[in-house]
């Protein structure tokens, strides 16, 4: 019985690493920044056909953790991958960090 059950969960396991290496091979990166000291990046998806899917960036948890509270505000502004660029309208994405709120 146990036999059985860890010979399932290493099938299991092995297809989502299968799964994770397809997916991994039409991920395209794009420009990173450093916000607040953690890497920004923007990135997409691109399917056999050359189609994007997706288009994001990653905001680590750091970079609004790590957020000053006092100062100027903080400006980024993260290109997209040259494939997005060249298919979509989008161009890039503009972080702002504004230590103090946004007032009325």
């Amino acid at each position: 019985m146990n036999t059985k059950l860890f010979l399932s969960g290493v099938c299991i396991s092995v297809a989502l690493v299968s799964c994770g290496l397809t997916i991994s091979e039409n991920l395209v990166v794009g420009e990173s920044q450093t916000v607040n000291g953690a890497s920004v990046r923007s990135w997409a998806r691109i399917a056999a056909n050359g189609e994007i899917t997706q288009a994001g960036l990653t905001v680590p948890m750091a970079t609004i953790q790590n957020g000053p509270t006092s100062g100027s505000p903080v400006v980024a502004q993260i290109n997209f991958p040259s494939d997005v660029q060249q298919t979509t309208f989008l161009q890039h994405v503009s972080l702002d960090w504004n230590p103090h709120g946004h007032t009325l």
